[in-house]
């Protein structure tokens, strides 16, 4: 993130975050690792954050 370009006082970068990393350190006990598959998927798509950063890269 550049507050810079935000400010005004710098114009040949971009505001926002250049990239977006998470991780997920999550334990499971007594669960295929499908169970953890699904888990995975259906949290990403439940997730708001990904829901805005997935529909804006579409309308770009």
């Amino acid at each position: 993130m550049n507050p810079a370009v935000f400010m005004g006082s710098q114009m040949n970068e971009r505001s926002g975050f250049q990239d977006i990393q998470v991780k997920i350190d999550a334990e499971f006990v007594g669960v295929t690792q499908v169970q953890m598959n699904y888990w995975l998927v259906e949290t990403e798509r439940r997730c708001p954050v990904t829901d805005n950063i997935k529909m804006l890269h579409e309308l770009w």
